[in-house]
């Protein structure tokens, strides 16, 4: 038997509704809602286009992983509850409330999302993300990637200079630093997805074009820009590389045969966890000057093979905040400031200060920061950017009014994905679709929208600009 990434997502829900059976009723009737509604919304978004699918699926994928892990653990140790240091102790009742508005607010992102691309009629007998035949037919007769080859590795080479001069030299972007350079501006044009969703698309579109010298080049700029990541004491390369090959898989509907998902699952199962005490132990290793990289990974392993499986399940699970930052919200709703920062008209002028340069229409700190100064109560000073999840950010935006901000949330990607779909240059149309992914994960997961819709625009931006300075290389090498 072969699965589709779908299938293996439905079977984790089904897994996540035996443990909560085990817990609660209430958990089970919950978790048994999320899978019924999952299954008809799939269904009905399959009907309507394959972009509309396939989105479907990074969206069920996000919406999983942020909110329906989480509870899982939190109902047997509401100790674990991330924001417990600043805002009351967990019950388990708070937590079962929290989770039915979660899987409300689940339901009107769907509704949302389906009316929206029922609107905008998606129907492509022939587009491109029909199957892998017609993906490599039609890659064959756009080769813009291969054929500027050199020209883009020039780019990616500078870009990663850019940011390994920057995170490594300079540590911008170090977690718990305050921001200590000048330089920091020079990061929003070498946004790290950017650069490694477009190394993923040469790997796995064009790797029987591509000479070992070109695949060299390739690998030696991953390496680096994972590096730069890590000194930041960030995981974001696995988690890009991992979003990147499963957007691909998703668009070609690739299957897997059962053994392998489970051998994958129990290698994931060891390397999640370990990826982060190592991330951990790196960004520690920064303030206490010990760089040594076999004391870093012995230390990770130390740590990783100490903790019982509960708190690696912990560890992992605390990154993905939705649940935690949705209780943190409840608790403090009343907080004026938290609704005037994640407020729309200060949340849209915050974007663009960031994607024009030297923008200045808004003084306030960005939702992130708010988090931290708010919710987290750590230093102005300090360098962190907190998050409380998607579904509770577009609450505060909309001023608390139930559901209306994550249904025109699931409106507005539709709209998004019929302007995708519109793009002719198949490379083009991949780099974007991929950066979108990121966009929704990124939404559901962190909810920091104010840096997400400016981080989106930045990078269309820039494949345009690029696109331009690309084709003006080639120019000037014919002139």
């Amino acid at each position: 038997m072969r699965y589709s990434i779908y299938k293996i997502l439905i079977f984790v829900i089904i897994g996540e509704l035996i443990i909560s059976a085990s817990l609660s009723l209430e958990l089970a009737v919950i978790y048994s809602t999320f899978l019924l509604m999952s299954i008809i919304f799939k269904r009905l978004n399959s009907r309507l286009s394959l972009i509309a699918d396939r989105t479907f699926d990074i969206m069920l994928l996000s919406i999983i992983f942020s909110y329906f892990l989480r509870p899982l653990i939190l109902y047997y140790h509401p100790e674990f509850y991330y924001y417990s240091k600043t805002t009351s102790a967990l019950s388990k009742d708070v937590l079962i409330n929290e989770m039915f508005i979660i899987l409300i607010n689940t339901f009107f992102l769907y509704l949302g999302f389906t009316i929206s691309n029922s609107l905008m009629n998606l129907r492509r007998k022939n587009g491109i993300l029909k199957d892998k035949i017609t993906i490599n037919w039609n890659l064959n007769k756009d080769k813009f990637l291969i054929n500027n080859f050199k020209a883009i590795a020039i780019l990616l080479s500078t870009l990663v200079f850019i940011r390994v001069f920057l995170n490594v030299f300079l540590e911008v972007g170090v977690k718990g630093r305050a921001i200590n350079s000048s330089w920091a501006f020079l990061s929003r044009f070498a946004p790290e997805d950017l650069i490694i969703s477009i190394i993923i698309v040469y790997f796995i579109f064009y790797k029987t074009y591509l000479t070992r010298g070109q695949k060299v080049v390739l690998w030696l700029n991953l390496f680096f820009i994972t590096v730069a990541l890590l000194a930041t004491g960030s995981k974001a390369s696995a988690l890009l590389i991992g979003v990147s090959v499963l957007t691909y898989y998703l668009i070609v509907e690739r299957k897997f045969k059962a053994i392998r998902v489970a051998a994958i699952s129990l290698v994931l199962l060891i390397l999640i966890p370990f990826s982060f005490n190592l991330g951990d132990q790196i960004k520690y290793s920064i303030y206490s000057g010990d760089k040594s990289i076999v004391n870093i990974f012995s230390k990770s392993l130390d740590n990783f093979l100490t903790k019982s499986p509960v708190q690696s399940y912990n560890q992992v699970t605390s990154r993905f905040i939705g649940v935690d930052g949705s209780i943190a919200k409840s608790k403090l709703g009343n907080s004026q400031q938290l609704y005037v920062i994640f407020g729309i008209e200060e949340t849209l002028y915050r974007s663009l200060d960031m994607v024009l340069p030297f923008g200045s229409f808004k003084n306030t700190v960005n939702s992130g920061k708010a988090v931290s100064l708010y919710i987290q109560n750590m230093p102005d000073d300090v360098q962190n950017a907190g998050a409380i999840g998607g579904y509770a950010s577009l609450d505060l935006m909309f001023g608390n009014i139930p559901f209306v901000g994550i249904f025109l949330f699931g409106l507005a990607q539709g709209l998004i994905i019929k302007l995708i779909s519109r793009i002719k240059n198949l490379s083009f149309l991949y780099l974007i679709f991929f950066s979108y992914t990121f966009f929704v994960i990124n939404a559901i997961m962190s909810g920091n929208y104010d840096f997400i819709i400016a981080i989106f625009l930045i990078k269309i931006i820039l494949f345009f600009v690029y696109y331009k300075f690309i084709k003006g290389l080639k120019s000037i090498k014919y002139a």
